[in-house]
């Protein structure tokens, strides 16, 4: 399982080479020429093409493999700060003060490798922000206006596929999203 999840996560990505809409659909269908070169069964093939498939939405979670990759993508979205400007650039946000805001964090902040931690206790799953500066403003204007709800809708279906609870934190303290 844990090749499987390897392979998926190398993978999962390959569909941006024809552009990020749709690239998880494509990503999904481009997996099946690089898996028929290997000596996997159909069944390890439907997990990994299913994960992919599925890693933007997390609607559809079917496997130990989907749910991790989702947590490990959100994990490396969130710690790679420049695709997040390039996304609300092409989406359509151009609000330049905004902008200049953000490349605050992306120069300090957010290329600190540990930006944010997952932590796995008990049955829960922590997501732990380490920023500097004010907690508020980085909830307010990073958090919750940047990064919208997706990343947060999307941990907490792989939590909730593995049946553990979902926390957030910023600097160690609890955050209610």
């Amino acid at each position: 399982m844990i090749e499987i999840g390897k392979i998926a996560v190398l993978l999962h990505d390959i569909g941006n080479y024809y552009g990020r809409k749709e690239h998880a659909r494509t990503s999904a269908s481009m997996c099946l020429y690089f898996i028929l070169k290997t000596d996997l069964n159909l069944n390890a093939y439907k997990i990994i093409e299913q994960a992919i498939f599925g890693h933007t939405t997390g609607t559809n979670i079917q496997s130990a493999v989907g749910a991790a990759l989702i947590i490990a993508d959100k994990l490396t979205d969130a710690n790679r700060a420049n695709h997040l400007k390039e996304d609300l650039i092409k989406g359509g946000f151009n609000n330049e003060t905004e902008l200049i805001k953000l490349n605050k964090y992306i120069n300090s902040t957010l290329t600190n490798k540990d930006f944010v931690q997952l932590i796995i206790q008990d049955r829960n799953f922590i997501f732990n922000y380490n920023v500097e500066g004010s907690i508020e403003d980085f909830i307010n204007e990073y958090l919750i206006q940047k990064l919208k709800s997706m990343p947060f809708i999307l941990t907490h279906r792989a939590a909730a596929y593995f049946e553990c609870n979902c926390i957030y934190k910023v600097n160690g303290d609890d955050i209610d999203l």
